[in-house]
């Protein structure tokens, strides 16, 4: 390159760079012809009289139509307080020292998601790192949980490849959502409505971190490399690959670390090499049937949430009042959720009444006329009714009760009836259904909520102590804790990959904590017998 001493005027200079960047029309005539009009140009509000007017011009000047087929007019950038940033007033931030301390890709993604790049919009440190903590984070987690695991048991894409037809539902979903997801980025791409791409890709991110690999994480520990286990290999592989593929355009750095991660040797050396992905296939009822498992989890999750009951509890039953199409949902969709309520038994129900106990109150104006005299020994009948009655009482508009040996009708426009939970159960319900959980606790299934919280405090001292998730361990046990540990060893064992439970210390151990299970306490010992394998 070289230095031009003399130009008409900035703007202009700049403005005709339509055409003169290729030199023509003195050469490179073919590739000018290629590239004009360009698809879009972008640059801020505050270039309209500048760049924008003069590429107009002069393009119509010299060419007789506009130099761009798109425009994108960039909003101004104010600070917190929304005042617009400059360098007199001392608000604008320095984009350099930021992205060095959350990376450019911090950056990238709170300008893009955050709002549409044509409006004036607030722009904030707080922003950056929550892009940063909060999106790019889950990103991250899924691709290190997969190559966790892949590591450990060297996995192959190129093997043992397990075609989508004979894949779990789960599975199966998953590819139908990540063929959505495609779809609506590109669709969202070629509108230039880069916020709605954003969003489309924050969903599918979310549902695969929350859904699809929190429910799939007991076929990755699982040993060897079964049928199912290969299944969900490829299945989480595909989803992250097509994942940096459409990550590519927003955050390049991160999306250029897992390509580089996840590519084979026939795959370009680059994501940025590579071709924008198409969907593989979809099933738009298998995507319904999960969302409808979905929402019965969400509400079982808030009958928990109000009963104060952890999900490591395992409750009995969850009640979950039927819609016309959950008949046709498959038992591996349900048997996730029943997983993820940690509950024994899902069980669908025309309506709620076996959970729910009627109020009702007597309308003594309308009943004291008609009956007499008998009206108040009515009104204590209404107060001991059973469900069944009120039921029939609502479903026929009246019903029969038998008043000092004479049966006597009442009309439901006598009674006001409301339902409330029967003793030992929450209901919950919206607008997307109602479920009721049966919070009653037995024996059993204290003891199950016990060797649950064990479990979990035992995996959380592994990572304390710094042991790999391979790593055998030997865990020695004291106190009123030894009967968790008496009454599930092998359980225990195959939970936290212990080779060998010892009542009392363990000699040498690396780890000793104090544990209190549910007012049960004791104390552990922890040791590891070899790495890995």
């Amino acid at each position: 390159m070289r230095r031009e001493p003399y130009v008409l005027d900035t703007w202009f200079d700049s403005g005709s760079m339509h055409t003169a960047q290729w030199h023509y029309p003195f050469e490179n005539a073919a590739l000018f012809r290629e590239s004009y009009p360009a698809d879009f140009i972008c640059e801020g509000l505050d270039q309209t009289r500048g760049w924008f007017y003069t590429l107009l011009v002069t393009g119509v000047l010299v060419h007789g139509r506009t130099p761009y087929r798109r425009v994108l007019v960039t909003g101004l950038g104010l600070d917190a307080q929304g005042q617009k940033m400059s360098k007199s007033r001392g608000n604008v931030i320095d984009p350099l020292p930021l992205a060095d301390e959350h990376g450019a890709d911090a950056i990238r993604w709170y300008l893009l998601s955050e709002s549409a790049p044509w409006t004036e919009r607030r722009l904030s440190v707080d922003g950056v790192k929550a892009a940063r903590f909060g999106f790019l984070e889950t990103v991250r987690n899924c691709h290190d949980f997969f190559a966790l695991y892949a590591a450990i048991d060297g996995f192959n894409p190129k093997e043992g490849v397990v075609p989508w037809e004979e894949r779990p539902a789960l599975d199966r979903w998953l590819g139908s959502r990540l063929s959505r997801a495609v779809e609506a980025v590109t669709q969202a791409l070629d509108a230039y409505d880069v916020v709605r791409a954003a969003r489309e890709l924050e969903d599918f991110v979310d549902d695969l971190s929350n859904w699809y690999i929190r429910a799939s994480r007991p076929r990755f520990w699982a040993e060897g490399l079964g049928m199912d286990k290969l299944a969900a290999y490829h299945t989480l592989y595909a989803a992250l690959r097509t994942l940096s593929l459409l990550l590519a355009p927003f955050v390049p750095f991160l999306a250029e670390a897992m390509w580089r991660n996840l590519r084979t040797e026939e795959d370009p050396e680059s994501v940025h090499l590579a071709d924008w992905p198409a969907p593989l296939f979809r099933d738009p009822v298998l995507e319904g049937q999960m969302e409808r498992v979905r929402e019965v989890v969400e509400l079982g999750l808030a009958a928990r949430n109000r009963a104060k009951i952890k999900v490591r509890q395992p409750l009995r039953l969850l009640l979950v009042q039927e819609k016309p199409e959950d008949a046709a949902i498959p038992a591996e969709l349900w048997a996730l959720a029943k997983e993820e309520l940690n509950v024994q038994e899902l069980r669908l129900v025309a309506d709620l009444s076996p959970a729910r106990v009627p109020r009702l109150v007597p309308d003594f104006r309308r009943l004291g006329p008609r009956l007499g005299a008998k009206a108040q020994a009515v009104g204590r009948l209404l107060r001991e009714a059973d469900p069944q009655w009120a039921q029939l009482l609502l479903e026929k508009g009246q019903a029969e009760l038998r008043v000092d040996g004479e049966t006597v009708a009442v009309r439901s426009d006598e009674v006001q009836v409301s339902w409330e939970p029967a003793p030992g159960f929450v209901v919950e319900e919206d607008v997307t259904g109602a479920v009721a959980l049966d919070t009653r606790l037995d024996e059993e299934l204290r003891a199950l909520g016990d060797l649950r919280e064990l479990v979990h405090r035992l995996q959380l001292l592994r990572k304390e102590a710094g042991f790999e998730v391979t790593d055998r361990i030997i865990v020695g046990y004291e106190g009123a804790l030894s009967a968790v540990f008496a009454r599930f060893p092998e359980k225990i064992k195959e939970e936290v990959l212990a080779v060998e439970l010892i009542p009392g210390e363990v000699a040498e151990a690396e780890h000793v904590a104090d544990l209190e299970v549910h007012e049960k306490t004791g104390r552990v010992w922890l040791k590891r017998v070899r790495r890995g394998g």
